[in-house]
């Protein structure tokens, strides 16, 4: 396919894939107004990706980026780094943390020991962690299946014995009132076959509520303290405090920062 300047919004061949149709999006719809400043932020920061000196700009958008955040005070909410065994550390020593305060405070923990299962179809290498009530897991799978965690998909603990651990979808992707619904609701469609109507097939392919085995939880869930930049591209965390690490190492780049910053949205 043709490109100009190396740039794919004119390449030829995705122009005769979509014949030659343009979308223009004019109205804010991932968060509320309070988003919006986010989201014209790092919007900015796109046009940069083309720019020859590419440290220049990085340098550039990392001083512009401490002065529109402010600084983490406190134990962040997700950390994002880029190496794998960094994640790894940082998961294990804020699970540490946070699990022997909360029992002091009296809560119930539960270790979930790293499987032994033989690894396939999974992402992110498993790890030793404890569990609670109301603790946020991220689902870890290549392959799965209508009964199965499904991948990138945030689950809650509900509860826990000494052989299964229950839980449910996150809140988020839960179907909220109103999501469907524009400002004048659609008549209802009569003498419609209920048989062969389709349903929303995301809300289809995660369900609502797992048991799992600890096993499995091992294998398919890991714990968001720590995530890395390559993992959580179509992850938004709203509601999150984050904190971005490895901003100066030699092979963060500009691509890396707007995948941290934009996951606030």
């Amino acid at each position: 396919a043709a490109l100009r300047d190396n740039d794919i919004q004119t390449s030829l061949f995705f122009h005769s894939l979509c014949g030659g149709t343009r979308v223009l999006f004019t109205q804010y719809r991932r968060g509320d107004a309070s988003a919006k400043p986010l989201f014209d932020f790092y919007c900015s920061l796109y046009p940069r990706l083309k720019f020859v000196d590419q440290d220049a700009a990085l340098r550039c958008s990392l001083e512009e980026a401490q002065l529109v955040f402010k600084q983490c005070e406190t134990t962040p909410d997700v950390m994002l780094c880029l190496s794998h065994k960094k994640r790894l550390l940082l998961n294990h020593a804020v699970n540490v943390q946070i699990s022997r305060q909360l029992e002091l405070e009296g809560v119930e923990t539960k270790l979930v020991p790293k499987t032994l299962s033989r690894m396939e179809g999974v992402t992110m290498e498993p790890q030793d962690f404890k569990i609670w009530q109301g603790m946020e897991l991220l689902g870890c799978i290549r392959q799965s299946n209508s009964k199965t965690v499904v991948n990138g998909v945030w689950y809650v603990v509900v509860k826990f014995d000494e052989r299964f651990v229950y839980l449910r979808v996150h809140d988020r992707y839960r179907k909220q009132q109103g999501d469907d619904t524009d400002e004048e609701p659609e008549p209802e469609m009569e003498d419609e076959d209920e048989e062969d109507a389709e349903g929303d097939p995301a809300e289809g392919e995660i369900p609502a509520e797992l048991k799992l085995t600890y096993d499995n939880v091992s294998k398919w869930l890991r714990p968001m303290h720590a995530l890395c930049y390559g993992s959580i591209q179509g992850c938004t965390m709203a509601d999150k405090r984050l904190l971005l690490l490895d901003t100066q190492k030699a092979n963060f780049t500009l691509r890396h920062l707007i995948v941290g910053v934009s996951r606030g949205t």
